[in-house]
């Protein structure tokens, strides 16, 4: 749906809406731009019961794979299993992969 969908509705349409929809029209609701006085009542009305909804639960950051960090092969320490690359070798950073193999 699209924010501009809610300008042609009745306000039992409106009313009608979910949470769910009205939190999808989250950027929509907060930075449009309105042009005339219906627009500004619906989007006075939708901030309304944004405001209205439950925060949504902030992301957790990830914790690092290695949080004391892994000694590679080539010296370098990484904290992260996608950072550490198998050469004929031993193991080694991408840094250092790029830099053996010029």
């Amino acid at each position: 749906m699209y924010i501009n969908e809610t300008f042609r509705m009745s306000e039992e349409q409106r009313a009608a809406l979910t949470d769910e929809e009205i939190s999808d029209l989250t950027y929509a609701i907060t930075h449009y731009q309105v042009s005339n006085d219906l627009e500004m009542r619906v989007l006075q009305e939708l901030r309304a019961r944004l405001a209205a909804l439950p925060a949504r639960p902030q992301a957790q950051p990830r914790q690092p794979d290695y949080p004391n960090g892994r000694t590679l092969d080539c010296g370098c320490t990484v904290r992260w299993k996608r950072d550490v690359m198998s050469t004929s070798r031993g193991t080694s950073c991408a840094y250092c992969y790029d830099r053996m193999s010029r």
